[in-house]
């Protein structure tokens, strides 16, 4: 059978197409693959972020905030002669500092010389706790006494890592009167912060 002019014209022309539509689909195939691999890769790095920020907020401290303060009876280090153990149940109805250090924590002497000339400023209206943590005693009352620390300090051997969500040193925890958590400081604190958050607890004192 003798095939017409038009029909192998059409068959040329169908031949030429053919590669022009399998390159098609293969670049639509590419593109859909590229699509995929980029939302697969901002999903996983949304959920790595997230987790990490889960852990940052709960490794700061700032996972107790809105939450009453983790309860605590520890042995009297210095600074109170009127009981042998102490804790945020001890302060209750007032605004209370809480402030973990360690005379061997590098950021601890930093802060702790600024911390007590706030405590003694404060006496009035805000009361400061300091827990010694992991330390020898010596060495934490010659600490104590080289920072010019004079308000309330307790000794813990690492109960309260868990409670307190510690994963360093310093930490410092503003307390209500109420006994609710009401800010957070992982590390070294600055005057400026600390300054902000005793105003607030000031505030609370006089004004509830």
């Amino acid at each position: 059978m003798t095939r017409t002019t038009s029909e192998s014209t059409y068959e040329q022309s169908d031949l030429r197409r053919r590669p022009r539509v399998f390159m098609f689909a293969m670049v639509l195939a590419l593109l859909v693959a590229v699509g995929y691999v980029v939302y697969a890769v901002g999903v996983a790095r949304s959920a790595t972020n997230g987790a990490s920020a889960s852990l940052t907020a709960s490794s700061s401290g700032s996972a107790l905030v809105g939450r009453t303060v983790p309860g605590f009876s520890l042995p009297v280090l210095a600074n109170d002669s009127s009981a042998s153990k102490l804790g945020p149940g001890s302060f209750r109805g007032r605004p209370l500092v809480i402030n973990f250090f360690a005379s061997w924590c590098g950021p601890c002497n930093a802060e702790t010389p600024m911390l007590a000339k706030a405590a003694a400023a404060s006496a009035g209206s805000v009361a400061f706790l300091g827990v010694d943590e992991n330390d020898q005693r010596s060495a934490a009352l010659a600490f104590l006494a080289r920072t010019g620390v004079s308000y309330p300090v307790v000794r813990d051997a690492g109960s309260l890592q868990s409670s307190y969500l510690l994963v360093g040193i310093p930490d410092t925890f503003f307390v209500a009167p109420d006994g609710r958590v009401i800010g957070a400081v992982q590390g070294q604190i600055s005057s400026s912060t600390l300054e902000n958050w005793l105003r607030k607890l000031d505030a609370l004192a006089h004004h509830g």
